[in-house]
């Protein structure tokens, strides 16, 4: 059986650019880069405090409204969140451009924490980072 050059230089192409796209990762520095400008573009929208976001990096969850808001407004910017629910299509694509060493441990925290998308307006987006959090303290990067 003989191929056509031209369909065997698209399949080519398309397995190359199939790789390509599944193993490009961001770097510690792009991510970090990237969480930044998203906390300075969500945090002047839901008036959240230096303080409160730092505490959620140590653990420390008050529950409060601007708090719960800021992380949605994180999260359906990274368009994981979608009218209060965790689109898991949206986060499976968006899962091989963690930097390497993030990529096994998110998964299994968002294993654990796929049905913590509970409760109304804000609250799904802050109850699931907050399992994050929870989940593996070492390895949340949310901003």
């Amino acid at each position: 059986m003989m191929f056509d050059r031209s369909k065997l230089v698209f399949l080519i192409c398309l397995i190359v650019g199939n790789n390509l796209y599944y193993t490009y990762a961001l770097t510690e520095a792009q991510m970090a880069s990237t969480a930044n400008l998203m906390r300075k573009m969500c945090q002047p929208k839901t008036k959240v405090t230096d303080e409160q976001i730092n505490n959620f990096h140590k653990g420390v969850f008050d529950d409060d409204k601007k708090m719960m808001c800021y992380m949605n407004c994180i999260l359906e910017t990274m368009k994981i969140i979608k009218n209060g629910k965790l689109d898991m299509s949206a986060v499976e694509q968006q899962m091989p451009t963690l930097p390497k060493k993030y990529q096994e441990s998110t998964k299994k925290s968002i294993e654990e924490c796929k049905s913590a998308d509970t409760g109304d307006k804000c609250e799904p987006a802050y109850n699931f980072a907050k399992c994050l959090y929870l989940s593996n303290p070492e390895m949340y990067f949310l901003p």
